[in-house]
Parts: structure tokens; C-alpha cells; sequence
């Protein structure tokens, strides 16, 4: 199983911080992407979104980048297979990278659908940033 919760050292040096979402599979993928202040109820950014459509699933981090220290990002993702009577598998990472080609993959959930198992699965990763 998959650990939910990871921190991430944040470089000072780092220009920008980006995230990306990456879906694979034979599954219908939708996710909501958040970066959250520490003590707000209020996301700073939100980026919704799916593997339907040709539209950029990155978001780019608040500058300069120390100022996302103490916030953590949110991604919750709900997968749906395409054909119920057969074996599918789907896999979705959070990627966070800057334009020195830093990249840190996470994964978010990697699942096997297999005959009438598990037709509808949420998977969620939090991200701390330290």
C-alpha cells in the first residue's frame, strides 16, 4: 500500500516549483489538486481535472518558493474503469519538478481492476512543504 503522507524539503535555490498530474490506464481519472496554507480553510490553488481532455494538468507553485514552506498539497483522485468485465489496471502520480529538471514522483494509487473488484477507487496524497 502506498504511504498517503510525505514531506518535501523545499530548496531556496529552486526558481519555480511545478506540479503535475500523470494518469495511465484504461480508466476514466478525475482529481482535484490543492495547495493548502497551514492554518487556512481556504486552498491558496486549486487545478481540477482528467485524463479526457488535451488541457495542461500543471500547476506552478506560488514565488518565490519559500513561501510555500508550511503548506501542504492535497490530491484526491477517483478512478473508474472503462470496461467492468475485464482486467484493467490504473496508475496516477503527482510529479513535482522545476526548470533545473529536479523531479520528485509520487505516487497518488496504482490499481488492478479485475472482474467485478473495485469498480470505483479514490486514492489521496498529502504532500507537507518544508
Amino acid at each position: 500500500m502506498n504511504d498517503p503522507i510525505k514531506s518535501i524539503v523545499i530548496d531556496a535555490q529552486t526558481e519555480e516549483l511545478l506540479v503535475a498530474i500523470e494518469m495511465f490506464g484504461d480508466a476514466i481519472i478525475t482529481y482535484d489538486l490543492k495547495l493548502w496554507h497551514e492554518s487556512l480553510n481556504q486552498p491558496v490553488l486549486e487545478l481540477k481535472g482528467n485524463n479526457r481532455n488535451p488541457d495542461d494538468d500543471t500547476l506552478a507553485l506560488p514565488t518565490p518558493t519559500l513561501t510555500n514552506k508550511g503548506r501542504y498539497l492535497s490530491c484526491m483522485t477517483f478512478i473508474t474503469f472503462n470496461r467492468p468485465s475485464e482486467r484493467a489496471d490504473a496508475t496516477v502520480f503527482m510529479k513535482l519538478y522545476n526548470k533545473n529538471n529536479l523531479e520528485i514522483p509520487l505516487l497518488i494509487t496504482t490499481e488492478e481492476y479485475i472482474s467485478q473488484q473495485r469498480f470505483h477507487v479514490r486514492g489521496e496524497l498529502i504532500i507537507y512543504l518544508d
